[in-house]
């Protein structure tokens, strides 16, 4: 993980070098928004594990079926924050 972090770093560095001043704020909002998404998969990772080496772990094929329900429900969740500023017109 600190390998990756350096990575974006490494790579983001000639961009703040090209960035007037007051767009590297936006820059900064998504290298944090990229460190978390990279920080809540791995939390994602351990609890998943954690969850199928339980005495009492779900078959494989249910797991699966949860995870798609989960993503499904956190997908229509999330749609309203997809055309944020933007007009919706409807024909």
């Amino acid at each position: 993980l600190i390998l990756i972090a350096t990575g974006i770093g490494w790579v983001n560095v000639s961009i703040f070098a090209a960035t007037p001043s007051g767009d590297q704020s936006a820059i900064w909002l998504g290298i944090g928004s990229a460190l978390i998404g990279l920080t809540l998969w791995v939390i994602y990772g351990l609890a998943s594990t954690a969850a199928m080496q339980s005495p009492d772990a779900p078959d494989i094929l249910q797991w699966t079926g949860l995870q798609g329900i989960g993503a499904g429900i956190g997908c229509l969740v999330l749609i309203p924050f997809t055309s944020i500023g933007t007009d919706i017109v409807f024909t």
